[in-house]
């Protein structure tokens, strides 16, 4: 069976500004950008993103960032795309593949992470979203008190039967 990705993307992630690079299936640069770290800023760059040439399917279209959450994440999941999460130690060694010179570069690390997604996609957390219930018992820590119950959060069987029970009494 072909590869259905047409797309790799990497993205350096920042505090305000992110580097986005685009690489075809034989590894050649086809866009690059800046993003700005914001709401507005994810949406523009995903709504770029579907126009992207011989794009059929967002998810055509596998992305490489060093997270396993946040809005980034979500956002491109909920849209469709892959996503991939890459430890930040495994994004340095790869880029020691295309310099051994030490020093930060944002345009290169973003080229590097879209790189190594298109060569080494198998060594890669492929990042699906939580089931709701899950991110609702992640939401609490240590305890807290729903609908006049207490909940302590650990174990966590015991908070997702408690949470259980909570949510069908809970007044419609």
């Amino acid at each position: 069976m072909p590869d259905s990705i047409r797309h790799y993307i990497g993205i350096d992630w920042a505090t305000q500004n992110h580097r986005v690079t685009v690489l075809n299936p034989e590894g050649d640069l086809t866009a690059e950008r800046e993003v700005e770290h914001s709401g507005a800023g994810i949406a523009q760059f995903l709504d770029w993103l579907q126009g992207l040439p011989h794009l059929n399917d967002p998810a055509e279209i596998a992305i490489a960032i060093e997270t396993l959450r946040g809005a980034w994440v979500e956002s491109a999941c909920e849209r469709g795309h892959r996503v991939f999460s890459i430890n930040p130690k495994q994004w340095d060694r790869f880029r020691d593949r295309h310099t051994v010179a030490g020093g930060k570069d944002d345009r290169r690390d973003a080229y590097v992470g879209a790189d190594a997604l298109r060569t080494d996609r198998h060594l890669f957390h492929e990042v699906r979203l939580d089931d709701p219930h899950i991110l609702r018992i992640r939401t609490f820590r240590g305890s807290t008190t729903i609908f006049g119950r207490t909940l302590t959060v650990s174990p966590i069987s015991s908070a997702r039967i408690t949470i259980s029970r909570c949510s069908r009494s809970a007044p419609q």
